[in-house]
């Protein structure tokens, strides 16, 4: 099954999309103190927080999504 860790969706114009270039900062509707989601498919399921072990990218989870349609 695929799952994703996600940040809330940020809507930004295609124009701005194909004018982006290194270094340029994109800016997301995602507060720094508010956990990711995790997804099961389309499904929001988990409350994350982004991390490293070591040098790889990792998660928490800190427990069930507020999201609807976190009912698996």
């Amino acid at each position: 099954m695929e799952t994703s860790v996600r940040f809330n969706e940020t809507t930004v114009p295609s124009s701005r999309m194909v004018e982006l270039a290194p270094g340029q900062v994109v800016v997301l509707n995602h507060p720094v103190e508010e956990p990711l989601t995790l997804y099961v498919g389309e499904v929001p399921f988990l409350a994350v927080l982004a991390g490293r072990r070591g040098n790889q990218k990792a998660f928490a989870v800190i427990g069930p999504t507020e999201k609807k349609g976190a009912d698996l």
